[in-house]
């Protein structure tokens, strides 16, 4: 079955394609249409989907989440209200392991699906653009102009303050894998190695602000889906939706690559008679399709830290000791 879901004259509506013909389901009552971060598989093939609309400018309207089920060869519908859940839950996400919801807009939220919902961090004026859980259960947030966060063991920690990215602005993020973070920003797409975050996409596949999605293939490919912003909103507005905007549109995918540049030193000798010295290296993509002023690189020296992923070729030491390094 194919389900997709959006607004139909300012009422929450969606279709399911069952290899012959869509059905449509229509919610007037629920909201005047659907988040698009906020529509979520589920691990046992229940669909959830949220309410796009703040309660301030709907009061009207139910808010929280349905719930689309498949049960004795029919489709079904329940309504989870925003008692069990927030009443606008604009990015959703499942727990592999224990299966409660994560969902973040003015907050983050905890989801047990029968109890109120648990209100757990980033309460007040920050705006949750994304949540994310890895296999492990570690919680990832991307909080546009304030960071990147991850909860482990109860714990939360900034994972972009004092880094190459502490400074950018953080639309999107993915958990390649179920385990790898890349998050997109206003600069680029970065990933997390686990110590530091590197260039991972050009700064032109940056996605804007609630604009578009990042989604992972089990080829370990991932997907850059850009749109603008407003096409979220366009069956909202009485007008029809500018033409020049559209030129925004376009998907990427991004192929997982299994042969590394090759680096190699360019200034030699192999030994030196001073204590300063540099040394410069230079790449190239295996398959010549990565041009190389776009690579970068990073470095250690006797086992030492590695350095944050840049497009310098060459490193200068006053104090090398004596020996082999």
């Amino acid at each position: 079955h194919v389900l997709v879901a959006g607004s139909d004259k300012e009422e929450a509506s969606f279709s399911i394609f069952d290899g012959r013909e869509w059905t449509p389901y229509t919610h007037p009552e629920f909201a005047a249409g659907f988040s698009h971060q906020g529509i979520l598989k589920l691990h046992n093939g229940d669909v959830l989907l949220s309410c796009g609309q703040p309660q301030s400018e709907y009061p009207d309207i139910l808010g929280g989440m349905l719930r689309v089920s498949f049960e004795d060869g029919k489709f079904t519908v329940n309504h989870h209200d925003s008692v069990q859940t927030s009443f606008r839950p604009w990015t959703i996400a499942e727990d592999p392991v224990d299966h409660t919801i994560w969902s973040g807009a003015n907050s983050l939220d905890r989801i047990e699906f029968g109890i109120p919902v648990q209100t757990g961090q980033f309460a007040g004026d920050i705006w949750v653009d994304k949540v994310a859980v890895a296999n492990n259960q570690d919680v990832w947030v991307a909080l546009w102009g304030n960071g990147v966060f991850r909860q482990r063991d109860g714990e939360w920690q900034n994972m972009t303050e004092d880094t190459v990215i502490g400074e950018h602005h953080y639309s999107n993020i993915l958990l390649l894998n179920g385990e790898d973070p890349i998050v997109s920003t206003d600069q680029g797409i970065y990933r997390f190695d686990g110590d530091i975050w590197a260039p991972f996409a050009s700064p032109a596949f940056s996605l804007y602000r609630v604009g578009g999605d990042l989604r992972a293939s089990s080829d370990g490919s991932f997907w850059i889906n850009e749109t603008h912003t407003d096409w979220y909103y366009r069956g909202l507005k009485a007008e029809d939706y500018p033409e020049v905007k559209k030129n925004f549109f376009r998907t990427i995918q991004v192929l997982k690559d299994e042969h590394p540049p090759v680096t190699r030193f360019y200034r030699r000798p192999a030994v030196f008679s001073s204590r300063s010295a540099m040394l410069s290296w230079g790449g190239g993509d295996f398959w010549s399709k990565t041009d190389r002023q776009s690579l970068t690189y990073s470095y250690s020296v006797d086992d030492g830290p590695w350095s944050p992923f840049s497009s310098a070729r060459s490193m200068t030491r006053a104090d090398w000791s004596d020996g082999f390094h």
